[in-house]
């Protein structure tokens, strides 16, 4: 099904030589109509003496003669466009525009609605041109799986608007390749199964849910709304910041916080704009600034200035001979003493990128996941409802913890649910092959874009039988939460797939399960309740209000 190109058949040498040659014939004969229109125009002073053009006729000649140019070199790049899908096994996809591809039909906004639409109109694999580089749309499930897990489709792509915005080679784990990727990697993933496993990481949550708790009821006496997409995110910050350096955001730090829970959430929008911008011509790009570059650099260099007195705190606690429990202190015993070779050039820079890449994409999924599961507790009643009666029986009234999520099972069908619906990643960050391949007899040129269509996947009817929400999707005939098979990725899917999907999901829980657990939520405005999310590369949940009324303690 997937193989590489220098593996197949001869026939794939004579596509190549009438890939070749059919432009060049084209070319050659419009060449000949130019030729002749030239002679034209060069005869016109001769003419006019003959009295056969007077001045005007050779001012439309001469304009008609620039426009008839223009006009052919359409039409020789469409026609050899076309001719490249027809004599190549490409994958199908709509030709576009000369020169800049199918940029100009692509809702910026929200893409992935306009790649689901090519989903369905060309099928499973789709090509389309964006600025001369080609994607390639990857719509099915068991395609993706087969795909992701070759070794040659690991690499993020080459970036040269993300390059200038780090002004180095990239570090970190988001946007990173090849060793550099794969080491960080994995140091990353250990640090999280530690936290995980020796409950700092719930201590932190639940540390966190405790405070917002306490501002919730003291809301539901004064009776003011909750605007729950810009309330929890500064909690779930404070959650990741004390992973990191073990503690909450200092007032120093708090630049930080208002980057991440509020410019953050905007310019998150502006990525989509950040990918396409990096894909322009360098004369172009560089006379199209964006607003994202600076926000991030001036975010960034303040982190920078606040991780170097967090450092100093750190080397404190290991110098007493504590054992490194945070995430800084981790890196920094990282850096004195490393683990493996490949890691010998950990340096400060990676700290600080990965730091970044946890504080964002640790914080915005995870609160949004949140917000947009309480929208649906306010939209559905009885949603709630059910949630807050098996709440109510496995904890008897008791703190949320951990272990109680094994025996909830409405509450496990119904996040999972969220995430099947709401799909907050619709299309995944692009990828790149080092290698020609082939993917079901579809020639894939080495260096494409390769991007998963979660969307497309998440609505693709071979995978659901119906769209619709429904919260008992997951459960059995027995009641019984069952895990999801074919056809659900909201953390990708391979090598790439998020590290931090389990920290994700033990925040949304202890979050939302302590939330319905000690509050009852109604809507303000019921025309506010769309759960359509706001766009973005990480989609946002809409800014609805709702009310909070403390639940009666002597009922739970």
């Amino acid at each position: 099904e997937l193989s590489i190109l220098a593996n197949s058949s001869s026939g794939t040498y004579f596509h190549c030589v009438v890939m070749t040659f059919c432009p060049f014939t084209i070319s050659l004969v419009f060449g000949m109509i130019l030729g002749g229109l030239s002679q034209l125009t060069s005869r016109l002073p001769s003419l006019q003496q003959e009295n056969l053009f007077v001045y005007t006729d050779r001012n439309i000649v001469q304009v008609t003669n620039m426009w008839m140019y223009i006009l052919l070199v359409l039409i020789v790049t469409i026609v050899t466009l076309v001719f490249q899908r027809k004599m190549t096994k490409f994958p199908p996809g709509p030709i576009g525009l000369p020169l800049i591809g199918y940029a100009p039909f692509i809702d910026t906004k929200r893409p992935y609605k306009t790649y689901y639409e090519l989903f369905k109109k060309y099928g499973d694999i789709v090509s389309i041109t964006v600025f001369g580089q080609r994607f390639i749309l990857i719509n099915e499930f068991n395609m993706l799986k087969l795909t992701y897990s070759r070794q040659s489709c690991i690499d993020r792509p080459d970036l040269k608007s993300v390059n200038r915005l780090y002004d180095i080679d990239i570090k970190g784990v988001l946007n990173a390749s090849g060793t550099q990727w794969s080491t960080r990697r994995k140091f990353l993933v250990k640090y999280l199964k530690s936290v995980m496993d020796n409950r700092l990481l719930e201590e932190s949550i639940q540390a966190e849910v405790d405070m917002l708790m306490a501002s919730w009821q003291r809301v539901s006496v004064s009776g003011e709304p909750i605007t729950p997409s810009k309330e929890i995110i500064s909690y779930v910050f404070n959650v990741t910041w004390r992973m990191i350096f073990g503690k909450r955001v200092s007032a120093k730090s708090r630049r930080i916080e208002y980057f991440v829970c509020n410019e953050a959430t905007e310019q998150i929008h502006q990525i989509n704009k950040l990918f396409f911008h990096g894909l322009l011509p360098k004369w172009l790009r560089d006379r199209i600034p964006l607003q994202v570059f600076r926000i991030l650099r001036d975010t960034k260099t303040h982190l920078k200035e606040i991780l170097e007195d967090e450092k100093i705190e750190a080397r404190a606690r290991l110098d007493e001979g504590r054992p490194p429990s945070y995430f800084l202190d981790y890196c920094l015993t990282e850096m004195q003493e490393p683990s493996t070779p490949e890691l010998d050039d950990f340096s400060d820079l990676d700290i600080q990128e990965l730091v970044v890449d946890l504080l964002i994409a640790g914080s915005e999924t995870s609160a949004t996941t949140v917000a947009l599961s309480l929208l649906y507790c306010i939209k559905y009643p009885e949603i709630q409802e059910t949630l807050f009666q098996e709440i109510r029986k496995v904890t008897g009234g008791e703190p949320i913890k951990w272990d109680d999520l094994a025996e909830m099972h409405y509450l496990r069908s119904f996040t999972t649910e969220i995430l099947r619906k709401t799909i907050i990643v619709p299309v995944g960050l692009p990828r790149t092959n080092n290698e020609a391949l082939i993917i079901r007899g579809y020639e894939i040129p080495k260096n494409s874009m390769l991007f998963a269509n979660h969307y497309a996947i998440h609505n693709d009817p071979r995978n659901w039988e119906d769209f619709s929400f429904n919260p008992k999707r997951f459960l059995n005939a027995e009641g019984y939460y069952e895990s999801p098979g074919q056809g659900y990725l909201p953390f990708s899917i391979g090598k790439r797939q998020c590290p931090g999907s389990q920290v994700a999901k033990l925040e949304v829980f202890m979050f939302l399960a302590s939330i319905i657990q000690k509050f009852k939520l109604t809507a303000v405005d019921a025309s506010e309740l769309n759960p359509e999310p706001n766009p973005g590369v990480i989609l946002q949940p809409p800014h609805y209000k709702m009310n909070v009324q403390m639940r009666d303690t002597q009922i739970i």
